[in-house]
């Protein structure tokens, strides 16, 4: 090639150049992708998670780098940790349970809750060892990361925790997981736990709460037993589990333990019996409602004689629309309605008079349900 070719060669090269710019040479794709990193690169150190979070995948090793550096402060790298939860890409799943090792416990928190949100079983292993994490907020949100995933193969790690776990939200998390997978075939070893005497356990509860999820009636007989369970807490967990799984044959017994000496439990105790729908708890709830002292208590009597429907409770709840209490004479004026006899119109109308707006809407839709005409305008007229 002479020299005047070889000039000519350049001249041509440069024009091309500053006509197609850096495509010529690298192409689009390379040039959008130089940008897109440089972009990354960029939002990662001004720490914009949220435009981070928009980026999705190809942000996740810029939010690795922060959540590695240990000279940040723990506020940045538990955001760029809920980012990679956000995100939501199995990329970082290695990484964070890396992270559920961290020194900081609130470090390792999120990084449970980031697993959670990602999903992928291969993080179950790692999430079962933290179950033991000397800190208990660690411990719940490996259990709900569990359950998120719903691999069956940390049962083991889970009844486990049941067995040996003191502090409570931990044991109900865990025995919520189990619950919810459903699986029969825990029964009788959930019912070993029931079983357990020890001083101050709350084993026997946490074990109540699963198989009031799993809702095996075979369960009943030893669930009734336990309602006598020193712990109220466990009582309370019973109660529950009982009203849970619904069966009539426990009914004698929960009209027992609505004199229980703790108010929770007896709180729970009615709330089980509403959900039996069992007419013969009528009489003990009426007679709860007139001597019970604790609102919460008198407020899931009045629900749980709605739910049972029978209209002997009429005369009962029409004495629970004059309560001092403005919550239970909106629930009585509600559970008025769900019976639906109109024997109860007077006290209602009369109730349309209550100080309380609350208590007055509920009346006047009790009035609709009863009636089949609406009292609400007439009461909208009054204010």
């Amino acid at each position: 090639m002479s020299i005047l070719q070889k000039r000519l060669f350049v001249v041509v090269f440069i024009f091309l150049v500053s006509m197609t710019g850096f495509h010529f040479v690298y192409g689009e794709k390379d040039v959008q992708k130089e940008i897109e990193e440089a972009r990354i690169k960029r939002l990662v150190e001004e720490r914009n998670f949220p435009e981070l979070i928009k980026i999705g995948k190809s942000a996740v090793p810029g939010l690795l780098e922060i959540v590695f550096r240990e000279d940040l402060s723990g506020k940045i790298r538990v955001e760029a940790i809920q980012a990679l939860g956000e995100i939501r890409d199995e990329s970082a799943v290695a990484a964070l349970i890396e992270v559920l090792h961290d020194k900081y416990f609130y470090v390792r928190r999120c990084a449970a809750l980031a697993l959670k949100k990602i999903g992928y079983k291969s993080a179950v292993p790692a999430l079962i060892e933290a179950l033991r994490d000397k800190d208990y907020g660690v411990r719940i949100y490996a259990a709900e990361a569990i359950g998120e995933i719903g691999d069956k193969s940390a049962v083991p790690a889970l009844m486990q925790t049941l067995r040996w776990e003191q502090e409570w939200g931990v044991g109900k998390r865990a025995a919520e997981v189990l619950g919810k997978m459903g699986d029969k075939s825990l029964v009788p070893a959930l019912l070993e736990i029931l079983q357990l005497q020890w001083e101050d356990s709350n084993s026997p509860g946490y074990a109540a709460i699963a198989l009031g999820e799993i809702g095996d009636k075979s369960a009943l007989p030893r669930l009734i037993e336990t309602l006598k369970h020193e712990n109220f807490a466990v009582r309370t967990e019973v109660a529950f589990a009982i009203g849970k799984i619904g069966d009539k044959s426990a009914v004698p017994a929960l009209i027992e333990a609505l004199m229980d000496k703790d108010y929770m439990v007896r709180s729970k105790v009615a709330w089980a019996l509403g959900k039996t729908r069992d007419s013969s708890a009528v009489p003990a709830l009426i007679q709860s409602l007139r001597g019970e002292v604790y609102i919460p208590v008198r407020s899931n009597v009045v629900w749980a004689l709605g739910e049972i429907g029978d209209k002997s409770a009429v005369p009962g709840l029409i004495e629970g629309l004059k309560d001092e209490n403005s919550e239970i004479r909106r629930d009585a004026a509600q559970s008025l309605g769900k019976i639906g006899d109109k024997s109860a119109i007077p006290a209602l109308t009369e109730t349309l008079k209550d100080e309380d707006w609350d208590v007055q809407r509920a009346a006047a839709e009790a009035l609709e349900k009863i009636r089949g005409k609406s009292a609400v305008p007439a009461l909208q007229k009054k204010r």
